[in-house]
């Protein structure tokens, strides 16, 4: 439906500004979206058809339809019920502003597809008690916070986060084993609470080893950590968004 309906170019607003942003790994307008044009970035390298604002738009329609899935699982949730999973999901998908938002060149729909997720995460995790879903929810939730509220102060913030980004996909034993670290530096690597998390799926899932407590008392402590931070930051500064803005 969001490719049938797909704007086949650049459209109104900001759509322009941030094909460009998206295509060339540029910055556009505050608060930068960096994730947003990395993604952005991929589409346009991904999708083999039509111009950079095309490929672009097929991001907004990929996360709208997303979106409207994740929609669907959390009402089934909720509810115990199928249909009423498929009717709440449809009812978002027709509405006039996300399907508009869907067919375009935007930010929200990553926005909406990250919370549908949070959210979801967040009922998986009652249901299952799980609390690996929540520390990965309060690790999540709370840098977003900090840097919400960090970019409407530090406009350049978006820049910084990017080379940040970077180094820790790089610093996090995602696409290799933690065991080609020198022992010299794995005290240092295990400092970070991603590593600790990855490895503790990685030795249930892999190793069917229990992970240690301490892994586990670590990892609890930062995310909690993460997320009273986050939202302590947040409404310290919230008072003055509309002012820097």
């Amino acid at each position: 439906m969001y490719l049938k309906t797909l704007a086949v170019t650049v459209t109104g607003e900001d759509s322009g500004e941030l094909v460009a942003a998206a295509s060339t790994l540029g910055i556009p307008h505050p608060t930068g979206y960096p994730l947003w044009c990395l993604l952005g970035f991929a589409f346009t390298k991904i999708i083999p058809i039509g111009d950079a604002a095309f490929r672009v738009n097929c991001m907004s329609a990929f996360f709208g339809a997303a979106t409207v899935f994740l929609v669907i699982l959390i009402v089934i949730r909720l509810t115990r019920s199928h249909l009423a999973g498929l009717g709440g999901g449809l009812s978002l998908a027709f509405s006039r502003e996300f399907w508009e938002q869907s067919v375009i060149a935007e930010v929200y729909l990553l926005n909406a597809f990250f919370f549908a997720w949070c959210v979801l995460l967040l009922l998986a995790w009652r249901e299952s008690r799980r609390d690996r879903l929540l520390l990965w929810f309060s690790l999540v939730y709370g840098l977003s916070l900090i840097l919400a509220a960090l970019y409407v102060y530090y406009r350049d913030l978006n820049q910084i986060w990017d080379v940040l980004l970077l180094a820790g996909f790089f610093l996090s034993p995602l696409v290799y084993p933690i065991s080609i670290v020198p022992e010299k530096y794995l005290a240092y690597y295990m400092m970070n609470p991603v590593t600790v998390i990855i490895e503790m799926y990685r030795e249930t899932l892999l190793y069917s080893e229990t992970p240690s407590l301490g892994e586990v008392a670590f990892a609890i402590v930062a995310a909690i950590a993460m997320l009273l931070a986050g939202t302590a930051l947040f409404r310290r500064l919230e008072r003055r968004f509309a002012e820097e803005i």
